[in-house]
């Protein structure tokens, strides 16, 4: 079952505080059945103007464990020595545990990248997570508690600006 999903940008003056509001949105989603988050991540500038990324959010094991099924399968049938659900068992098992090893992907765009790279300062970050449309509200709050900024726009919906309107005379 696939839902909406959206981006949720906050923007924090150190990559510190940005990570700790990160790790806390993680703790709430896990502690909270009713929300999730898809992906989550730190953009942070460093003091050198180089901008880097760190996954946090959740991690690929059902994919892992999904490919590693299928590598079982054909394992199991171009060997003669290994039934079906041998190959089945150990694939799966195999393919979860590299893929725990693998968070999800933000799937940020370079123009998104480049935009919230340049409304950060040496040494600012921000916190940006995938939820659930329904949820963007929410997620939205929580990081503004933990101290974030919310940025003018998401990845998923461009920032309104309004117009200068032009003075009389």
């Amino acid at each position: 079952m696939s839902t909406a999903s959206e981006s949720v940008i906050a923007l924090f003056g150190s990559a510190a505080v940005a990570e700790t509001a990160a790790r806390r949105v993680m703790a709430w989603t896990e502690s909270n059945s009713l929300a999730r988050v898809e992906a989550l991540g730190v953009l942070a500038k460093g003091g050198n103007g180089r901008v880097s990324m760190r996954k946090l959010g959740p991690r690929e094991t059902r994919k892992g464990a999904a490919i590693g099924l299928l590598a079982g399968a054909l394992s199991a049938f171009a060997s003669d020595e290994l039934t079906l659900l041998q190959g089945l068992a150990v694939g799966a098992a195999s393919g979860g545990v590299v893929g725990s090893l693998f968070r999800k992907d933000l799937r940020l765009r370079a123009e998104t990248r480049s935009r919230i790279a340049s409304r950060l300062s040496p040494g600012g970050a921000a916190v940006l997570a995938i939820v659930p449309v329904r949820q963007a509200a929410v997620v939205t709050e929580k990081l503004m508690e933990y101290g974030g900024a919310p940025d003018a726009g998401t990845a998923s919906e461009p920032a309104r600006v309004a117009e200068p309107v032009p003075s009389p005379g």
